[in-house]
């Protein structure tokens, strides 16, 4: 190279402008290269981070649900509680749905199904399925909007409360399986029992009158309102219900048919005095229980069938079931100005039906009325006719009738006559009214009460409220339980 190449720089330069042209064009390829990894961690930062919200969501509502189980052992009621925490958590809500034979149900955005233990068989899994699109930014420009992420919980409840899965939260409850209007209020008609349950096991899933629960210018207010059938309000503006169902339409809770709380007893019979002489229709003495004298009858008689114990003066009668007395056939009980005391004990009603006609009944402490039929007869109905007074009856707190006032027996075809309550007396109960074969309709302004602090269910066939006629019942909470409760999976 000659000596005065090395002093013309510009014999480089098109080097150097090749050099810069190669950098650019790397950028300009790189640069895109920067973005799409950026936009992909990006993605996958908010995938992952999705992915941990839906698995929390599913966790908590896994654990709620089993925590609800151990409490009550029903489980409609834990996938309900599941799918409450799901939704508080983010899952999307809807419509829900209960199958009561897979016991799964579908809400929205989750899946809560309940089943055998993972862990161990013999316990109870609750398990939570959290299924949501999840937007990602990146993914947007690219013509993809959003993914669906998933995630399942798992916890287990055991060390179950005994007794579960017997409606002890339920305080209404209509036995039969598949009667229209299993629980109707009508015309001012009330149930009223914000703590507990009201529960109708019929399937009927009509509309209207048709359906298992209806409501008609009356109000229902429970902790819960539900059937394995429909619960339909009319359009009227009288309707007060709660939990809101909205005027002139339907629900369809699908829920499992409740167990009757009582039906693991068995209906009492009375003993007989050694001695007596049983009268063959009734298969007892028919001595009346009564102490010393009521009206024309008195403790030493025996075959009194079909009595009436009423007066129209004033009168004091007592009544006391010690001497082993029964009433035999139709029995009434009551008048004007009579007043009517029992005393604790068990007041059998053989082949005929009881009615309380303008009775003050004073005291009535630690006493059950039993019907029920003998040597080929049938069971009465309990018929209630007063129009004023306020009255209190509690039932045994041992014995067979422990806790039930009211217990109407079944007819060998598994049904019982109708029970009516009526007139403007209030019952104050502590205790159950209890007909699981027959109706019940109260009208013309009775109203039956739990006493404070008292449990006082109503179980019939059918329940039927008008006329300003009310239930106001209450079921005591369970008791605490050493249920235990851990998030599996």
């Amino acid at each position: 190279m000659p000596p005065e190449a090395a002093l013309r720089p510009d014999l480089f330069r098109p080097i150097a402008a090749c050099r810069s042209g190669a950098v650019s064009l790397w950028l300009a390829m790189a640069i895109p290269l920067f973005l799409v990894a950026g936009g992909v961690a990006l993605n996958v930062g908010e995938a992952m981070l999705a992915r941990q919200r839906v698995q929390l969501a599913a966790d908590l509502a896994a654990q709620a649900g089993a925590i609800s189980y151990g409490r009550d052992v029903d489980a409609q009621r834990a996938a309900g509680v599941a799918a409450d925490v799901a939704e508080l958590n983010g899952a999307a809500s809807a419509s829900r749905s209960w199958n009561a034979a897979t016991k799964t149900m579908t809400a929205g955005q989750a899946t809560v199904t309940l089943s055998a233990g993972v862990t161990d068989a013999s316990r109870t899994a609750v398990s939570v399925t959290v299924a949501k699109p999840v937007d990602l930014a990146f993914a947007s420009l690219m013509g993809a909007l959003s993914r669906n992420v998933s995630a399942t919980g798992v916890a287990e409840a055991w060390n179950l409360p005994s007794g579960g899965g017997s409606g002890s939260g339920t305080c209404v409850l209509a036995l039969h399986p598949s009667a229209a209007g299993a629980i109707k209020a009508d015309n001012m008609g009330r149930i009223d029992n914000a703590g507990c349950d009201i529960f109708a096991n019929s399937t009927a899933a009509g509309t209207g009158v048709n359906a298992a629960i209806y409501l008609n210018s009356g109000t229902l207010r429970g902790k819960t309102i539900s059937t394995p059938g429909k619960a339909c309000l009319s359009n009227s503006g009288s309707n007060t219900v709660s939990p809101t169902i909205p005027n002139n339409s339907c629900i369809s809770p699908g829920a499992a048919a409740r167990s009757d709380p009582y039906g693991a007893l068995a209906l009492p019979s009375p003993s007989q005095p050694a001695g007596c002489s049983v009268n063959a229709t009734y298969g007892a003495c028919c001595i009346p229980p009564v102490t010393g004298t009521v009206g024309s009858y008195n403790s030493a008689q025996t075959n009194v069938v079909n009595a009436s114990y009423t007066a129209w003066q004033a009168t004091s009668r007592s009544f006391n079931p010690g001497n082993g007395g029964v009433f035999c056939g139709n029995t009434t009980i009551g008048g004007n100005g009579a007043t009517d005391s029992f005393a604790p004990g068990i007041y059998y009603v053989i082949n005929g039906n009881l009615t309380f006609t303008n009775s003050n009944i004073i005291s009535a402490n630690g006493v059950s009325f039993v019907l029920l039929g003998r040597n080929g007869g049938n069971p009465g109905a309990i018929s209630w006719t007063n129009y004023s007074n306020t009255m209190a009856l509690t039932a045994p707190a041992s014995g067979p009738t422990a806790g039930i006032v009211f217990w109407q027996g079944c007819k060998a075809d598994g049904t019982a006559p109708t029970n009516t309550m009526a007139g403007g007396s209030t019952l104050t109960m502590g205790g159950a009214f209890y007909a699981k074969c027959g109706a019940l309709s109260m009208t013309n302004n009775i109203q039956m009460n739990a006493a404070s602090g008292a449990t006082f269910r109503v179980v019939a066939s059918t329940i039927y409220v008008a006329g300003s006629a009310g239930i106001n019942a209450a079921a005591s909470a369970p008791a605490a339980t050493a249920a235990n409760v851990a998030l599996v999976r």
